[in-house]
């Protein structure tokens, strides 16, 4: 009852809020120790203070808080509030992706794939990727279709690449977007589909991507005007799944490429 107490006040802006959390933290309370940690390390009605956010996401994370596990990580990869601790940073996160964390597990595959706190071991890091990926992670389902476009664990595989870089794009990932132009363009795996590439390209340049951009002037010159219009209307619908539809429209708008 305390702990809504205080959250209550912190929606309202009452003074007593930081103080109730305090002593709710110090007597254990889990979800005080979160919730005051990130007070401190946003600066949210009280002074940003790094090391006091360290000290309250340790306690937090040490009662198995999965949020908590995954700051601890993140601050600890980047020395916020603590001395860098690598070795250290991916035992949070593993922690935290064994409860189901997306990011910890993304973060997980990051560490292991630069060797960092670890030894380097892609197909683990791949492993970590794909079980973020499977959750909806844009970048985790990004940097896996990079690992298999490259083939950097064995053959590349250009059906599987695409089927994740078209995940990742539905969300909005430019670098996805992007790269799924290329696969098109470059016929892999399938026929070359300039349209295709005219349609992701377009999609990427509307959301500042200056190589789609430029790209998409010169594939211009190889499409008819009614290829064009029918890529441009698949490429509102894509954009329309993660709301870049205006930004579509507007760039078309002060386009000098023809469309429709």
């Amino acid at each position: 009852a305390q702990y809504q107490l205080a959250q209550l006040q912190l929606r309202s802006g009452g003074e007593n809020a930081t103080t109730l959390l305090q002593e709710l933290a110090e007597q254990g309370h889990v979800e005080a120790q979160f919730s005051l940690a990130q007070l401190f390390e946003f600066g949210k009605g009280i002074e940003e203070d790094l090391d006091q956010a360290n000290y309250f996401y340790r306690l937090a994370a040490a009662q198995g808080h999965a949020l908590a596990e995954l700051k601890m990580g993140l601050m600890l990869r980047h020395g916020l509030g603590a001395k860098q601790d690598l070795e250290e940073a991916v035992n949070y996160f593993l922690l935290a992706g064994d409860q189901g964390s997306a990011e910890a597990l993304y973060q997980a595959g990051l560490m292991f794939y630069e060797g960092l706190g670890v030894a380097k071991d892609k197909k683990l890091a791949a492993e970590y990727y794909l079980s973020a990926a499977e959750t909806g992670h844009a970048r985790a389902q990004y940097n896996l279709a990079q690992m298999l476009r490259e083939g950097q664990n064995g053959p590349a595989d250009y059906v599987q690449a695409k089927r994740w870089y078209t995940l990742a794009a539905r969300q909005g990932l430019i670098q996805a977007q992007f790269n799924l132009g290329m696969l098109c363009y470059l016929r892999k795996p399938a026929p070359k589909a300039p349209s295709e590439s005219f349609m992701w390209w377009a999609i990427a340049a509307s959301q500042g991507d200056e190589l789609a951009n430029k790209n998409l002037k010169l594939l211009s010159n190889d499409l008819s005007l009614d290829e064009k219009t029918q890529a441009l209307e698949q490429a509102r619908e894509w954009s329309s799944m993660f709301g870049g539809l205006k930004a579509l429209n507007l760039f078309f708008e002060k386009s000098s490429i023809p469309s429709d």
